[in-house]
């Protein structure tokens, strides 16, 4: 079960870095759904500010935000969908 819940997160770091262009993927959870053969993950990303971006400022280095998502996956670990939101501070 190890070996899947990591190729799970495998999975899900490759998503998020060619989608969103993440910088940083640190999956903080998943769970299974063995009925429905899917998967859920959780994942904490930095990246680009967008706004910052935009501006066009000449800056050494990028300006990053960090972001939640969070990710389904069918059995064969092909997204299915995903969201994000602002993390929540602790």
């Amino acid at each position: 079960m190890d070996t899947k819940i990591q190729t799970v997160g495998d999975a899900v770091r490759e998503f998020l870095v060619h989608t969103v262009l993440a910088r940083d993927v640190r999956v903080v959870g998943v769970s299974g759904d063995p009925e429905r053969r899917t998967w859920r993950a959780e994942a904490e990303v930095l990246v680009p500010n967008l706004s910052v971006k935009s501006l066009g400022l000449p800056l050494t280095n990028e300006v990053l935000e960090r972001q939640v998502y969070d990710i389904q996956l069918d059995e064969n670990l092909n997204v299915t969908a995903y969201d994000w939101h602002e993390p929540t501070e602790q």
